[in-house]
């Protein structure tokens, strides 16, 4: 008797571990078609206007923090009479959506005729995003050129300012 009530346990042991096991082989298969999708820079944007508005210009995917898996970076530009320049945002994928964790000040700036990219240096195991104006941004008459690196990790921007005359 007691031989069949331990084989009964074994049983139930075995099938709740088989149960739980496919469930987590499922969970991480969705995981890693979701991250895929965000891949694709149109749909990472996509989404990132869900989240931030429809007023993005840019969105890119990678790993921007240190402890954290794939995140999406975005960027806006606001002409509004009492708020210029630009801002960055920095987003956590929650599943199928995605969630504002961090966002910079308003920064001088335009999206017009400059360049953003993602960069990477091997000191960091992240990526850091970087902004040139190039020569557009007309803060005065000679032209300016401002670049930022930004590192959402540490939520420090490093930033350079060249003014011609």
């Amino acid at each position: 008797m007691s031989l069949n009530k331990n084989i009964s346990w074994f049983i139930i042991i075995c099938f709740s571990f088989v149960i739980f096991s496919c469930g987590k082989n499922k969970e991480s298969k969705n995981e890693a078609e979701i991250i895929n999708k965000y891949k694709d820079l149109k749909y990472a944007l996509m989404q990132a206007k869900k989240t931030v508005g429809d007023y993005l210009q840019f969105a890119y995917s990678g790993k921007f923090k240190d402890s954290a898996g794939i995140e999406v970076i975005a960027g806006s530009e606001l002409s509004k009479s009492n708020e210029i320049g630009i801002k960055f945002y920095l987003l956590r994928i929650n599943g199928n959506i995605l969630e504002k964790s961090y966002q910079t000040k308003l920064l001088n700036g335009s999206f017009q005729h400059s360049i953003i990219q993602k960069i990477k240096f091997p000191w960091f195991n992240y990526e850091l995003l970087y902004y040139n104006s190039q020569d557009y941004f007309m803060g005065s008459s000679g032209g300016e050129i401002i670049s930022y690196i930004i590192n959402f990790n540490s939520k420090e921007i490093y930033y350079a300012h060249l003014v011609v005359q």
